[in-house]
C-alpha cells in the first residue's frame, strides 16, 4: 500500500492507465514508506524494456500539473536512470500498477475510479419561455432559477411554466437530476447545486446534470459539494462583472467514484444528517409560530414562552453539532479517506 487517499489514487491510476497502460508503475520515496506529509510528492518510477519517449514523459508531466492532486507527481524513467538510484528505488517500492492490471495497492482502493464528469452525467442546458406568451408561464410544473437554489433537496420553485413550454424555451428533467448554478453574478462567492425531488424546468443560467447508470445521484451531487472549492476555481468572470463556469473544464472534472453500493451507503449516512437538520429547522419554524401565536391570543404572555425557546434553542444546537458532523465527514467519505464502516457505526450511534 501507499501512502495516498484513494480518490487521489484514482486520478493517478487514471492517467496511467491511460497514457502508459503497457508499462510498470513503481512508488517510492515518503509516500511508500509512509512517512509523507500532505503535500510531500509523489514519486514514481515508470519501468519497462526500454526508454520512454521524451514527449510521452512530458506529456505525462503536463498532465500530472493539470490536475486537481494537491501534490506534485515526480517521474522517472527506469531506464534513463543509474544503477546508483535503482538500487535506492528498489529498497522501498511499491508496485502501483503493472501491464497485467495487477497491483499491490489493495481491492478496497482499487474499487474507486477517477471517472470525468461528463462521463458521470449527461449535461443538458435550460432556458427560458418566451415572455411574449404569457399563456406558457400559467402551469404547474417548477421553472428553476437562481433565485431557487437555497437548499440542496429541491422540489419547488417561484415561478412555474405550463406543459407547452417543454420544448417551447425550455425543457424537462427528471427527479434526481442535479443543477448546478453555471452563470450568474452569484458564482463571486458560491457555487449553488441542488437535485430535483420531482420533475423540473430551468432557465438559461443552470445546468442539469442527469446521471448515468451505475451513478448514484445523491451521492454524485455530494461529491460535487465537497469539491466546490476546485469547482469555484472554474469561475471566469466577463469584461461586465458575469461569472461563468467554462463547460469544457467542467465536463471535465474529476470525480472519485467507488462502487455503486458505496455510493448509496455515502449518500445515506450525508443525507440522514442533512434530513435531521432540516427536521430541526422546521420544528423551530412551527415553535416559533406556536409562540407567536400564543402571544397573540393572550394566553401566555412573552415571558411564559421559555418552553417554546427552550426547545428551538435545543434543537439549534443539536442542529449546529450534526452540520459539524457532516461538514467534517463530506470531503473524507466522498474521498474515500475514511473508512466507510467506521462512519456507519460512529452515524448510527448519535443519529
Amino acid at each position: 500500500m501507499v501512502d495516498i487517499r484513494p480518490d487521489h489514487l484514482a486520478i493517478v491510476q487514471g492517467i496511467l492507465k491511460t497514457e502508459v497502460p503497457d508499462v510498470d508503475v513503481w512508488v517510492f520515496g515518503s509516500r511508500a514508506r509512509w512517512t509523507s506529509a500532505e503535500t510531500s510528492d509523489l514519486d514514481i518510477a515508470l519501468v519497462s524494456p526500454r526508454a520512454l519517449p521524451t514527449k510521452l514523459l512530458n506529456r505525462l508531466r503536463d498532465l500530472f500539473e493539470a490536475s486537481y492532486l494537491p501534490f506534485s507527481v515526480d517521474i522517472v524513467d527506469w531506464n534513463r536512470i543509474d544503477e546508483e538510484f535503482r538500487a535506492v528505488i528498489r529498497e522501498d517500492r511499491v508496485v502501483l500498477s503493472t501491464p497485467s492490471g495487477d497491483g499491490t495497492y489493495g481491492t478496497e482502493a482499487s474499487a474507486w475510479k477517477a471517472l470525468k464528469l461528463e462521463d458521470c452525467a449527461d449535461f443538458l442546458s435550460g432556458g427560458t419561455p418566451s415572455k411574449n406568451r404569457p399563456e406558457l408561464w400559467v402551469g404547474t410544473i417548477p421553472w428553476v432559477s437562481a433565485k431557487d437554489m437555497k437548499r440542496l433537496r429541491l422540489r419547488e420553485a417561484e415561478d412555474h411554466v405550463a406543459t407547452e413550454a417543454i420544448g417551447n424555451g425550455t425543457r424537462l428533467v427528471p427527479a434526481g437530476t442535479i443543477l448546478m448554478l453555471v452563470r450568474g453574478m452569484t458564482l463571486h462567492k458560491d457555487l449553488p447545486i441542488c437535485i430535483t425531488e420531482t420533475e423540473m424546468a430551468f432557465n438559461q443560467d443552470v445546468k442539469a446534470l442527469v446521471p448515468r447508470p451505475g451513478i448514484e445521484p445523491l451521492f454524485l451531487a455530494y461529491s460535487l459539494l465537497g469539491n466546490k472549492p476546485a469547482l469555484l476555481t472554474l469561475v471566469d468572470s466577463a469584461s461586465h462583472g458575469t461569472c461563468r463556469i467554462n463547460s469544457g473544464a467542467l465536463q471535465s472534472f474529476p470525480i472519485a467514484v467507488p462502487p455503486l453500493s458505496e455510493q448509496r451507503a455515502i449518500a445515506r449516512i450525508l443525507g440522514t444528517l442533512a434530513d435531521k437538520i432540516e427536521l430541526n429547522r422546521r420544528m423551530n419554524e412551527t415553535l416559533e409560530a406556536m409562540a407567536r401565536l400564543c402571544s397573540a391570543s393572550g394566553r401566555q404572555g412573552p415571558g411564559n414562552l421559555g418552553p417554546f425557546a427552550l426547545f428551538q434553542a435545543l434543537n439549534r444546537d443539536e442542529s449546529n453539532t450534526l452540520a459539524t458532523l457532516r461538514d467534517i465527514l463530506l470531503p473524507k467519505l466522498i474521498s474515500g479517506e475514511i473508512r466507510l464502516e467506521t462512519t456507519e457505526r460512529f452515524a448510527a450511534a448519535i443519529l
